[in-house]
């Protein structure tokens, strides 16, 4: 009889082991250290120490991105009075595709909707990030799952050369639900050369 509990046991423990090995197989795929889709390898590229989004600082291996990019960014980059001289301003509309398995967005309090942040960088032609800024879309951060379109607006007091430089801006979402801990996702990014 003891016998019998003894295989039984083994046996739910190799399930169990082959169950978390093929959902960690799966779920690594859609972390940027490891995803295939095209912003990911960029991130890796630009960003291997790991992304800061919104003040939040997130290693590349802990940070999902969806499998495809949902952004179809619209960007407008340059100098803008605000009043105390000219800033640099990034500023545009974002159009959003629907979430895509295996992430989701569940039906909560404001519907199936979540809010998106964004994210720019200003890069210079030796790797360097000289300025960032994070945001919101106009009007409100909050958007449908299924799509939307924002407009935006991004702009601080740098008065630096941008000559040759990279405007680099990220769409993140949250709350987006998969098997990650971490419910802030990656949704996509636009790279602008000046």
């Amino acid at each position: 009889m003891t016998q019998k509990y003894t295989v039984a046991l083994v046996n739910v423990l190799v399930l169990l082991l082959l169950s978390l090995t093929s959902t960690s197989v799966l779920a690594s795929g859609h972390l940027v250290v490891s995803s295939d889709v095209w912003y990911a390898k960029q991130i890796r590229t630009l960003f291997p120490d790991g992304l800061t989004l919104h003040g939040s600082a997130y290693p590349l291996e802990t940070l999902p991105c969806l499998p495809i990019d949902i952004t179809k960014f619209n960007i407008r980059v340059g100098r803008k009075d605000i009043g105390l001289g000219p800033a640099f301003a990034i500023e545009g509309t974002l159009e959003l595709g629907a979430i895509t398995p295996p992430f989701e967005v569940r039906d909560g309090a404001k519907g199936k909707r979540y809010m998106v942040f964004l994210q720019a960088f200003l890069i210079s032609p030796e790797g360097s990030v000289v300025w960032e800024q994070s945001g919101f879309p106009r009007g409100g951060a909050w958007v449908d799952a299924e799509g939307s379109s924002v407009q935006f607006i991004l702009i601080d007091a740098y008065r630096g050369s941008t000559a040759g430089h990279k405007v680099v801006v990220f769409a993140a979402g949250d709350p987006i639900w998969s098997d990650y801990s971490e419910p802030r996702v990656l949704l996509g990014m636009k790279e602008v050369i000046l």
